[in-house]
């Protein structure tokens, strides 16, 4: 079998966060980046291999002083080369773990890359931090893509999820989503693509 010595694979990430005034606002900031060059992994419609260079940022502001509501406003960009600079393995808060940039876009996202799209996003959540068992949380993303099959998108991403912590080391919830664009990407032409699941995780 034939070896590709001209196989390329080069990311380059680097991140901040940090407080937006005094920390007792609760303001903070999020910003992250991902250079890559690609070679050898991809290759375009007339078998050409792909020499791909890109970007992938994101951006976002969140409001949160340790009581029962908290906000965020995001915006991820990624141009027409980020091909293979994150893939979709993105919906990990659920095991516990940070909430990444492209969490609610992850189920729709069936290809697994992201490339070439713009998300804006407003996020509402509700703790009951008390019981600290309780919580909520309303997302919406407007999403503009031009995927890898020509096809251009302005799609509307409703999100709404229900958390409950089970014990300190499981925890429960159900998610519902919405999404409606008028090109028939992630739906048929101007009708709504619906979710509904559950999951149960437990961490030993």
């Amino acid at each position: 079998m034939a070896v590709n010595k001209n196989k390329k694979d080069i990311k380059v990430e680097f991140g901040a966060s940090g407080n937006i005034g005094k920390p007792k606002n609760g303001l903070t900031y999020d910003l992250a980046g991902v250079y890559n060059e690609s070679k050898g992994f991809v290759r375009w419609p007339s078998g050409s291999e792909a020499d791909l260079k890109g970007w992938l940022s994101y951006v976002a502001v969140n409001y949160d002083k340790k009581k029962d509501l908290n906000l965020k406003l995001a915006y991820a960009y990624a141009d027409e080369e980020s091909n293979a600079a994150i893939r979709r393995n993105d919906f990990n808060s659920y095991v516990m773990a940070e909430e990444t940039p492209f969490e609610d876009l992850s189920y729709l996202l069936v290809n697994g890359i992201i490339t070439n799209i713009k998300d804006a996003k407003i996020q509402v959540g509700y703790t009951l931090r008390k019981a600290n068992k309780h919580s909520f949380r309303f997302a919406y993303d407007k999403i503009q893509e031009k995927n890898s099959r020509a096809f251009r998108t302005d799609t509307n991403l409703f999100t709404a999820e229900y958390r409950y912590k089970l014990s300190d080391n499981s925890r429960f919830r159900v998610v519902y989503q919405n999404a409606k664009d008028d090109e028939g990407y992630f739906t048929l032409r101007g009708e709504s693509r619906k979710i509904l699941f559950t999951e149960i995780y437990a961490r030993f």
